[in-house]
Order: structure tokens, then sequence, then C-alpha cells
């Protein structure tokens, strides 16, 4: 080959890494939108089918709570740091989280969790472990705890965030959260009758074996955001009820409920990602986030 000939091929070369890399550099953004998506909407057929074929909820889901405080062989300065009881140091971002507690031998709210959830199938979590140094793989910690023995238990719930993922109460409250991450009408949900639990879908959940083999990994797009360093297992938010009290709904505010107790409902699985998220991301959020992308390029 002449000196020429290679500066054509070279130029060529040139011409075309020019075209590819914008092209390729979106590959790792369509991956995570796609790989989502999928599995979000897999998690939502595959719960509802256990739903309809067991006429309960999945048990032995992850209750996204440290189960002890955070110690100096914890991974990171954040969980050294963590309290017992707390959200799960290793989400990607915590804020997106609150806490309630579960009691059956105290009444008022906490007794209306733990009957709430009990009534729908789910009696028993795992509790995760702050001092792992996997926060995916090996993020649980001893054996089920029993959620309606009588003992306090606390339960992660959606928060109300504001969009850089801090926790502003009024800012974005519980059911604008909500609405945001699934696509829904505010009206759909009511703060006041329920909160909204969160756990998450790990290998011993009662899914496995079931309506599915294994349980999803989201696809992270930064090393840093990984499962071996961040909690990378998608969440299922279950409306759990809270009260006795009827409450009326309110066209476009609130979904209102009747008194009495109701057992908890699957509202959707989700993505628990960073903070630039804004909120959850449900699989109609995720699929409309998915869809804008591919336009936009």
């Amino acid at each position: 080959m002449t000196l020429i000939e290679l500066t054509v091929v070279l130029l060529v070369l040139v011409g075309l890494a020019g075209l590819l890399i914008p092209f390729v550099t979106g590959f790792v953004g369509r991956t995570h939108d796609s790989t989502g998506t999928f599995n979000s909407a897999a998690l939502d057929n595959n719960i509802q089918r256990y739903v309809a074929e067991k006429t309960s909820l999945p048990n032995r889901l992850e209750a996204l709570v440290n189960v002890a405080a955070g110690s100096a062989s914890a991974t990171d300065p954040v969980c050294a740091a963590a309290a017992i009881d707390t959200v799960y140091c290793k989400m990607m971002e915590p804020n997106f989280f609150a806490t309630a507690v579960a009691d059956t031998g105290t009444p008022g709210p906490t007794t209306m969790r733990a009957n709430s959830l009990a009534m729908a199938g789910i009696t028993n979590v795992f509790y995760n472990d702050p001092d792992t140094d996997n926060a995916t793989f090996a993020s649980i910690t001893g054996n089920p705890v029993t959620l309606n023995d009588g003992a306090a238990h606390t339960l992660a719930i959606v928060a109300d965030v504001d969009q850089d993922g801090t926790v502003t109460p009024g800012a974005v409250d519980t059911q604008e959260h909500l609405a945001a991450a699934f696509e829904r009408p505010i009206d759909t949900f009511d703060a006041t009758c329920y909160d909204y639990v969160v756990m998450g879908i790990g290998d011993q959940s009662d899914l496995i074996g079931s309506t599915m083999s294994t349980a999803p990994v989201h696809f992270a797009q930064q090393g840093a955001m990984g499962p071996a360093n961040k909690y990378n297992r998608f969440v299922a938010i279950f409306q759990v009820d809270k009260t006795n009290a009827a409450v009326a709904p309110v066209a476009g505010t609130n979904a209102g409920c009747a008194a009495g107790m109701e057992p908890a409902k699957f509202i959707g699985a989700a993505m628990a990602m960073g903070a630039s998220a804004g909120h959850l991301w449900g699989t109609s959020h995720s699929l409309a986030h998915t869809w804008e992308n591919i336009a936009a390029n």
C-alpha cells in the first residue's frame, strides 16, 4: 500500500469515527433506559401474576432499612455513620424514602400498617446490612423478621422530595412523587389514608421459583453507582392502610378511602436511582423517558 493510499484509508477511518462516536456514546444511556423499562415492566407482570395465582402479595422482600448501626468496617463513610432503623445507607438516593413503624402491639397507624400488610400476605421481610461489601448481591443479613409479632419494626416509605432529591415537605409531596413516578393522576393516591411502603425485590423473595427465576438488577450508567457500591435491585411500592377513618375523595387532589382496614395493594415496580432522577421511576415514566431520549438522538 502506498503512502497516499494509507492516507486515504486513515482519512476515511477518521471520518467514520466522527460519525460513530456520538452514536456509540449514547449506547450506555440507551441500554440503561431500555433494560430498566423492560425489567420494570416484567416485574409488574410477575408480581401481578403472583397475586392472581397465590391470592396474596409476595413475601420475604427487603425492608430497605439498616438492621444495625454502621461500624468502622463499613465500606463507605456514609454507612459507617448510619443509624439503625434508618433508610438503607447504600440506596443511590436515600432521601427518596422516609421511615414508618409497623407494630401490632401499639394501637393506631403502626398497627394498621402491620395488619394491612399481613392481610395481603406480607408478614416477613429481610433487613439490610450497612457493613456489607456488596450493596446489591449481599444486601441482607440474618433471618427474615416477622412484622406482625407485636414488636416495632421500621419500614421504608415513599417520601416528599424536592427535584434535587432532598426531602423537602411541601415541595413535591408524596402524592406528587408517586404521580411523577408512575405517570398517573395525582388523585390516584392519598397520603392521608395510606403510606406507600417500598421494598426491595431480591432473590430471597417468594417470587423466585414462582413467577420468575431470578431478581433483576438495574443497569447503572456510572461505575460508582454499580451494584457493588449502591443498591441496584428494583423496588416494589405497596399502598398500605394507616387509618380506620373515611376520607372523602377530591377530584384532582386525592383518592379518598372508606372507613375500616384495607389489605395492602401493589402499586408498581420502580427503579430507585440517584438524586438527578428527581424521584422514583416506575415503568410508565421510564418508558416515556426512553422514547424522549430516542427522539432527541
